[in-house]
């Protein structure tokens, strides 16, 4: 059997005075602080962006991209789907501990209805811009740009 205690003689020495309880506790302490420390030092390895990009140029991209889709679809859009799937932003960007395999299981259910209403009461002035709504605006733009997106 492994010795665990960090302390070697005098760890097992002291593991004789605990009870079963308290021995369990210890160990079962000392192996979440190692599964910690990996995960801690996962995140350090997580691949970051460092580049800045204008907001001037995003508005340029973006109006660019929109009149292409309203020279193709006309004056507006009908989007085929509802409901999607949508990765949690502490999952979304995180590619070292979190793998495509077991992807799904972070996955919640975005509904693009729902999105919408959002972003249209920004557009009748009964609620304020705020960044977030970015990402209800991203889900909708990402649905027009899909393939089958659209009708």
């Amino acid at each position: 059997m492994k010795d665990r205690s960090s302390d070697g003689a005098a760890g097992r020495v002291a593991d004789l005075a605990m009870t079963p309880n308290e021995y369990r506790r210890r160990h079962i302490q000392n192996d979440i602080n190692a599964i910690k420390a990996k995960i801690e030092e996962k995140k350090r390895r997580v691949k970051q962006m460092n580049i800045k990009i204008k907001v001037s140029d995003l508005r340029t991209l973006a109006n660019t991209l929109l009149d292409r889709v309203e020279k193709e679809e006309g004056g507006e859009v009908q989007i085929r789907y509802d409901d999607y799937w949508d990765v949690p932003w502490d999952k979304r960007y995180d590619t070292v501990n979190v793998n495509s395999g077991n992807i799904g299981q972070f996955c919640d259910q975005g509904n693009l209805s729902e999105d919408w209403k959002l972003l249209d009461e920004i557009l009748k002035g009964k609620r304020g811009p705020d960044t977030h709504s970015l990402v209800y605006l991203s889900a909708l733009l990402r649905a027009i740009g899909d393939p089958e997106g659209v009708v």
